[in-house]
């Protein structure tokens, strides 16, 4: 291809489908403030760079970037361009903020489906439970003696400890971390 004044030397411009900033917001009918809020934030890395000073797009990225939030808009859909980036793949912090994600949309979920209960729920629903057996104890220690009571009352620490134990190693299994928002069902 015979190189022509906009691929010379001086601009800097890295190949014939490689285009300005000015030139894609031109391309697409936008401005340079929606281009770089909007557009450019999912156009993949690999299809930008800078040269001479200036930054460079792949022209073909910025239109299907372009189309990508037409579409999302169309559709409705609100969603998050680190989420939908082009490159469908990017750095270990990209990935782990993507998986994070995709976990609470799975929390989430869950929440909405009865299969996640708040611990705070669990929580005060043990302490309710546990005040109606101390209050057995407390009758059996009047009638029994203290050492039914101490019985029962060893026996309702060690279940708090089981279960507080049980429900921190049932949401680290189920979100492969220790996850302080909730625990599921039994």
């Amino acid at each position: 291809m015979a190189q022509t004044e906009t691929d010379s030397p001086q601009t800097g411009r890295p190949g014939p489908d490689w285009v300005s900033i000015r030139e894609a917001t031109a391309l697409i009918g936008v401005s340079p403030d929606h281009f770089y809020r909007q557009i450019l934030p999912i156009v993949a890395e690999e299809h930008t760079t800078k040269r001479g000073g200036r930054r460079w797009v792949i022209g073909r990225a910025v239109v299907e970037a372009h189309m990508a939030r037409i579409v999302e808009r169309v559709s409705g859909e609100d969603s998050d361009p680190l989420l939908t980036g082009a490159s469908g793949r990017g750095s270990p912090a990209l990935e782990r903020y993507r998986a994070e994600k995709a976990l609470l949309a799975r929390m989430e979920r869950e929440e909405k489906e009865g299969e996640l209960i708040p611990r705070d729920l669990i929580r005060r629903g043990f302490v309710v439970a546990a005040g109606l057996i101390r209050q057995a104890g407390e009758i059996l220690q009047r009638d029994f003696g203290t050492a039914a009571a101490d019985v029962l009352n060893r026996a309702l620490d060690d279940a708090e400890r089981e279960i507080d134990h049980s429900i921190g190693r049932e949401s680290r299994r189920a979100s492969g971390r220790d996850n302080q928002r909730g625990a599921r069902r039994a």
